[in-house]
C-alpha cells in the first residue's frame, strides 16, 4: 500500500471513529440547506518525492490535468478571474464568484488589453466599446489576486536563487488587509508554504504545506498533488536559472481541520473497503528545464494509474 492510500484510509478511519460533528456551520449547500460535516484535527503528512513517493491516491481517480491547471491560474496567471482557468477547473469556482467585471481584448485604437491586468476591482470596470464588454466572473481579492499584489512567486524564485539558506522562503496567501477589503471572498484554504533548499549530496528543494481546511474526500489526492506539481517546476525553474540541479526533495503536508460533509459520508464507508491497486502512482516532468512561468500540463508525464477507478457516485462541492 502506497502512503497516500494508507494516509487516507487511516484518516477516514480517525473521522469515523474520532470524529466531531459540526453544530452551526458556516457552510451551506448550492439549495442553502447547511453543509454539516465531521472533523479531526491537526494531521500532518509527509512524502519524500525523492524516493517515488508521491501524494497520489488508488482509492479514487485524481483529476491531474485540475491540479496543474489550478497551480498555473493562481500562480502562473497569479488570476481572480474563473474564464482565465482552464475550463476543466472553471466548475470548482464558480459557485465562489462574488461580482461581475466587464473587460475586452481591444481597447482604444486596436489596442489589446493584457488580461492579466487591471482584472481587480471592487466595482465593476468597463473596457472599450459596450459592443465589445465581456462578462467575466472573479472570486474576490483572494489566491491569485493575493499573489500578483505582492509579486509573491517572483519573489520566491528570487531568493531562492539569490539566498537558498535563508529560512524566509515562505508565500502567504492569508492577506488580512484583502479579507477586510473583499470580506465576500473566500479565503484560502491551502493558505501558506515553506520552502527549503537543501544540500545532501544533491541539491534538493523541501516543501511545506499549510492548509486550515481540507474537505476530505474531495480533495483527498488534490491539495498535495497540485503543490508537488508546483514544487517540481519551481525545481525546473532554479536548475534552468543556476545551471545546477535542483530536486524535489520532501513534500509536507500539515491540515488544521480535516472534515467529510454530510452528503458525501456515504464516500467515508466506500474508501475504507476499497483495495488499493497495489501500484505508486508517479508523476514527472519530461521537459528541459524552463522559466517557471512557461511550464504546462503537456510537460507533465503521469505513471501507474492503472485500476484506479472513479467512487460510484459524484460528490458536492459545499459553499
Amino acid at each position: 500500500m502506497n502512503k497516500a492510500d494508507k494516509y487516507l484510509q487511516e484518516l477516514l478511519w480517525d473521522i469515523e471513529h474520532k470524529g466531531v460533528w459540526s453544530k452551526n456551520p458556516r457552510t451551506k449547500w448550492s439549495d442553502g440547506t447547511p453543509a454539516n460535516y465531521k472533523s479531526v484535527y491537526n494531521k500532518e503528512y509527509t512524502y519524500d518525492i525523492s524516493k517515488g513517493e508521491f501524494p497520489i491516491t488508488t482509492l479514487r481517480t485524481t483529476p491531474f490535468r485540475g491540479c496543474f491547471e489550478e497551480m498555473r491560474w493562481i500562480y502562473q496567471l497569479q488570476s481572480n478571474v474563473i474564464e482565465d482557468a482552464h475550463e476543466s477547473i472553471r466548475p470548482w469556482w464558480k459557485d465562489f464568484v462574488t461580482e461581475k467585471l466587464y473587460r475586452t481584448d481591444i481597447i482604444g485604437d486596436g489596442d489589446y488589453l493584457d488580461l492579466n491586468e487591471e482584472l481587480y476591482s471592487d466595482s465593476v470596470y468597463h473596457f472599450g466599446n459596450p459592443t465589445d464588454y465581456t462578462e467575466v466572473g472573479s472570486i474576490g481579492k483572494t489566491y491569485g489576486y493575493v499573489v500578483k499584489k505582492y509579486d509573491l512567486m517572483n519573489k520566491l524564485l528570487h531568493n531562492l536563487e539569490h539566498n537558498p539558506e535563508s529560512r524566509r522562503n515562505i508565500i502567504n496567501l492569508w492577506d488580512n488587509q484583502s479579507q477586510a477589503e473583499d470580506p465576500k471572498a473566500l479565503p484560502p484554504c491551502a493558505y501558506m508554504t515553506k520552502w527549503v533548499v537543501r544540500e545532501d549530496v544533491e541539491r534538493y528543494v523541501d516543501l511545506t504545506l499549510y492548509q486550515r481546511s481540507r474537505d476530505t474526500v474531495v480533495t483527498a489526492s488534490i491539495n498535495p498533488l497540485e503543490y508537488c506539481m508546483l514544487q517540481m517546476m519551481v525545481c525546473g525553474h532554479l536548475t534552468w536559472k543556476t545551471g545546477v540541479l535542483h530536486k524535489p526533495g520532501f513534500l509536507h503536508h500539515k491540515v488544521d481541520d480535516e472534515h467529510v460533509y454530510d452528503r458525501n459520508y456515504w464516500a467515508v464507508k466506500e474508501l475504507l473497503e476499497k483495495q488499493p491497486t497495489g501500484l505508486q502512482p508517479k508523476i514527472e516532468l519530461i521537459c528541459e528545464p524552463k522559466n517557471f512561468y512557461d511550464y504546462r500540463w503537456e510537460d507533465f508525464k503521469i505513471s501507474g494509474t492503472e485500476g484506479i477507478e472513479k467512487l460510484s457516485k459524484k460528490l458536492e462541492i459545499a459553499i
